[in-house]
């Protein structure tokens, strides 16, 4: 490797720590072990496209290969993210999240609406509904037909 594909393997590295050690309390503990592994799997990948030039004589890992190898390594961060996060969480969390979101981003929603754009019935509504106003996420205003949810907090983005 050259001094350059070290330098920039080291920033890596290190960054990828740090996201581990910032991402909260709850997740560093699978975060820390599972990023540092990465970061060996993306020194791993740039060998090997350091290996697929060269087809003759000493293979020699440079700067190039690491950014390349830290571009998958990317990809494949944000997939492990996204599954160590909605571990354990089922079909009807994800909806209850998807309509949070959707209530989030309009500030207030129509029932009806709600249940023709996301295909829900009226009992997974009435779940949702419930789940939501317990958690003190969004207030229902309105009656029948006119039934509107408005959120309490600002979307994030």
């Amino acid at each position: 490797m050259t001094e350059r594909a070290w330098a920039r393997y080291n920033v890596v590295e290190q960054t990828l720590t740090q996201l581990a050690v910032d991402s909260g309390v709850e997740l560093r503990d699978t975060m820390v072990p599972m990023y540092v592994r990465l970061a060996v799997n993306i020194l791993k990948a740039a060998i090997l496209l350091a290996a697929s030039r060269c087809l003759e004589g000493t293979v020699v890992v440079e700067e190039s290969d690491i950014i390349r190898a830290a571009a998958y390594g990317d990809v494949w961060r944000r997939y492990a993210q996204d599954i160590i996060i909605n571990v354990g969480k089922g079909p009807l969390e994800h909806k209850i999240e998807l309509i949070l979101h959707a209530i989030q981003k309009r500030k207030s929603f129509a029932r009806s609406k709600l249940m023709q754009t996301y295909h829900l019935t009226a009992r997974e509504m009435d779940d949702i509904e419930k789940t939501l106003i317990a958690r003190g996420l969004i207030a229902k205003g309105g009656e029948g037909r006119a039934t509107t949810y408005n959120s309490l907090l600002e979307k994030n983005e």
